[in-house]
């Protein structure tokens, strides 16, 4: 499959405000245009061009007062939407909580992204008191 979508174009412009978004890192508050031609190595005047269509499409936000950009909230619903009917999630979602409980370990599923790493699922055994039993508490992250 991956070689019939290879011998296709791509459309670099899409690809571009792709990059853009995954310039910003969980670290970053806000990035400049000077900053973000840097880490996509594309020209300032088209990290402009590009972060004003980002702009008025809601999935960058200006900061008030200053010439920075944010990523903005419907960014979130990209990666939501990516892991909200994970197959593999769904196959090892019980098999971690298990595991998890019965050895009162943290159970991460993560999948790379070029040398970073995501993490879709995280299970965790705590105890509490009042009830003398071990809970799971579930939480996913999405960096």
């Amino acid at each position: 499959m991956h070689d019939t979508l290879d011998a296709r174009p791509t459309v670099m412009p899409f690809a571009r405000a792709l990059s853009l978004l995954a310039a910003f890192t969980p670290r970053d508050q806000s990035l400049g245009t000077r900053e973000l031609a840097s880490r996509t190595e594309l020209p300032a005047s088209t990290v402009t061009r590009l972060a004003r269509s980002l702009l008025l499409l809601g999935y960058l936000r200006r900061l008030p007062g200053e010439r920075a950009y944010r990523l903005a909230a419907p960014v979130l619903a990209l990666g939501y939407g990516a892991i909200a009917n994970s197959t593999l999630q769904r196959a090892t979602r019980t098999r971690m909580q298990l595991f998890g409980q019965q050895h009162k370990v943290h159970v991460n599923l993560s999948s790379r992204d070029q040398l970073d790493v995501i993490e879709e699922l995280s299970c965790e055994s705590v105890t509490r008191s009042g009830g003398g039993r071990d809970q799971l508490v579930r939480t996913h992250v999405v960096a």
